[in-house]
């Protein structure tokens, strides 16, 4: 069940194969957004809902969510203004006590914890104000959590982690769209662009973190089917077809 309140956010989102409420204070915040804004339903089906909310934000976006016939909320996100500071969603991890990080690094996935307490980052000269979030991030306890494929953002805040330390309990992460965080290295303003879309989509699951299952939920809704139009007689043999 998803509750999607009017400053934007999924207020509510429970797991039915086990009641569990994940959402905490909220899954996708955006900083700026008042409880002003209509809720727009554009799709209201027997298969598919879809609802939308237009946010005076600053800079202003978009949310769309969507709940298919598929176990997992599907979320598009669009900002439409440039910026020149940090900018992401903020995912609340309360509704998850407990709650440790999982996620694909580069060539790896890793326990966002330091090594001398079971984790993959190194306790000294390990970079850690920023981890990089590649297919997918997962919050979890040992009962249950959720997953979250992202296909544009980069990278991530763990809750209040910096350059040298490590939050190891987080509260809540922040999908980063868009920063400059080494100014004035990089581009600044992000290089002039306006237009950000970013597409995500929550797994939730009754079980702990499971690795396998996190990637291969993500890389599925990262890469969904294409239909192409079949030719031919009905007693033809499939040729195959190399899709681009």
């Amino acid at each position: 069940i998803v509750t999607v309140g009017v400053n934007g956010s999924i207020t509510s989102l429970v797991n039915l194969h086990d009641n569990n409420e994940l959402a905490g204070r909220g899954l996708f915040t955006f900083a700026g957004d008042a409880d002003t804004n209509a809720i727009d339903v554009e799709e209201d089906g027997p298969v598919l809902c879809r609802v939308r909310v237009d946010l005076d934000s600053s800079p202003p976006h978009t949310a769309r969510y969507t709940l298919a016939a598929l176990d997992r909320v599907d979320v598009e996100e669009t900002i439409t203004g440039g910026f020149g500071d940090t900018q992401g969603y903020g995912i609340d991890l309360t509704g998850i006590p407990g709650a440790v990080v999982h996620h694909e690094e580069t060539g790896m996935t890793a326990l966002a914890k330091r090594v001398s307490h079971g984790g993959d980052y190194a306790d000294s000269k390990a970079r850690t104000d920023f981890l990089t979030l590649n297919h997918f991030v997962d919050a979890s306890n040992d009962v249950f959590g959720f997953s979250i494929s992202s296909s544009e953002s980069a990278f991530m805040k763990v809750g209040n982690s910096d350059v040298d330390t490590l939050d190891e309990t987080p509260s809540s992460l922040l999908l980063v769209v868009g920063m400059q965080p080494d100014a004035p290295l990089g581009f600044a303003s992000q290089g002039g662009d306006g237009t950000f879309v970013n597409h995500y989509a929550i797994f939730p699951h009754d079980s702990g973190y499971d690795g396998l299952l996190s990637l291969s939920s993500a890389l599925s809704a990262q890469n969904p089917p294409v239909a192409v139009l079949a030719t031919g007689a009905p007693d033809a043999e499939y040729a195959g077809r190399d899709l681009v």
